[in-house]
């Protein structure tokens, strides 16, 4: 109750005067008016798929207090979720309490600042480790790929896909499901012109507080497009390795850990995922009674504009991402020990069979 309390309070009365959100609809409205299919090629700092813009025409018939009604919604849907994980596993009232708080108050930054597409995709990874759990294999695939459609960095969690056991060329076929669905929402802009793939790339300028900034020294003007596919590719590689190890629980901090490192932007919005992952490793291999990781992440990356040191808040977030690392990998490395077997959530799971569930993940896909 305090949770749902604290993400309604904290997200419907969102200020989002500085939010993106009127420029998400001005899109959508582009699309099915004036730019149609070369909608990308005319508004290439988009950064949203068209699956996400669709989303927003329809929240947009709500009108904007619909808008942030519906990303709190969301909110409650991932903290929800990680909430019966954690009561399954016999987890403190204290740890799912706090670590849900802290989750509410960044979660408000998608509202604030309009990116429903955000929260979409980290609702659709939250859920698609709950059917995985559950050995239900085909929904996780359609949400992934919807994702991949709603924003292009979700191509981080398609790993959660892989199969845990048999033949590679089985194991790689639920993701390369998952990535033709994606291609299908995508394949009629980029065959109307390939300008769309500019979308893809969207000009991110280098901020003074991002990790990026600090090492490079590099001007605060546009990032090549080499660092986003390297952000992309190592992101993706980092949350292959914790599938295959059987530790998915892991994957959403991992990845989303490798993105901010090579991340030029230091917005709430890009933060929220870290935040969030913390609060699934805290629930799910912490035994504290305090949300530790969950904590750090919160105060480690502290908004731009809460003090005027740029260096030391890029000192800070890089320490947030790299203990981030450090955790994930210290729990990788454990032995690996069946991810939802330790107390089943209701008589369906504990019907099935302990071995056909390895860490969330299918035995045979």
């Amino acid at each position: 109750m305090l949770v749902v309390v604290s993400m309604l309070s904290a997200t419907v009365w969102a200020d989002a005067s500085r939010g993106d959100y009127t420029f998400f609809v001005q899109a959508w409205e582009n699309l099915t008016a004036r730019d149609g299919l070369y909608v990308y090629r005319w508004m290439p700092n988009i950064q949203s798929g068209p699956v996400s813009l669709l989303g927003y025409g329809l929240v947009d018939l709500l009108g904007h207090g619909g808008f942030l009604v519906v990303v709190a919604a969301l909110g409650l849907v991932a903290v929800g979720v990680i909430a019966r994980w954690g009561a399954a596993l016999g987890r403190p009232l204290s740890v799912i309490a706090m670590g849900g708080v802290i989750v509410v108050l960044q979660w408000r930054g998608l509202a604030t600042w309009g990116h429903l597409d955000d929260g979409l995709v980290l609702v659709a990874t939250i859920v698609s480790l709950e059917c995985l759990r559950r050995n239900r294999r085909d929904m996780p695939v359609l949400l992934l790929g919807l994702s991949l459609a709603i924003k292009p960095w979700a191509i981080l969690f398609v790993p959660l896909l892989l199969g845990a056991s048999g033949p590679w060329h089985k194991r790689l076929r639920p993701p390369a499901m998952c990535c033709t669905i994606g291609a299908l929402f995508w394949a009629p802009f980029i065959l109307a012109t390939t300008d769309t793939l500019d979308g893809m790339r969207p000009i991110v300028l280098v901020a003074p507080d991002s990790i990026l900034h600090l090492f490079t020294r590099q001007a605060l003007g546009e990032v090549p497009p080499a660092v986003r596919i390297a952000q992309l590719t190592l992101g993706t590689a980092a949350v292959a390795w914790t599938v295959v190890r059987r530790r998915p629980s892991c994957a959403l901090l991992v990845g989303v850990a490798v993105r901010l490192l090579l991340e030029a932007g230091t917005w709430p919005y890009y933060t929220v995922a870290l935040v969030l992952g913390a609060f699934v490793w805290d629930v799910i291999e912490s035994r504290s009674r305090v949300p530790w990781a969950t904590l750090a992440a919160s105060v480690l990356i502290f908004p731009p504009w809460w003090f005027d040191a740029p260096d030391l808040r890029a000192s800070m977030r890089l320490v947030a991402c790299l203990g981030a690392l450090e955790l994930a990998r210290r729990t990788v490395l454990r032995p690996s020990i069946p991810l939802f077997d330790r107390a089943p959530l209701d008589r369906s799971d504990a019907e099935l069979n302990p071995r056909t569930i390895v860490q969330g993940i299918p035995s045979q896909v």
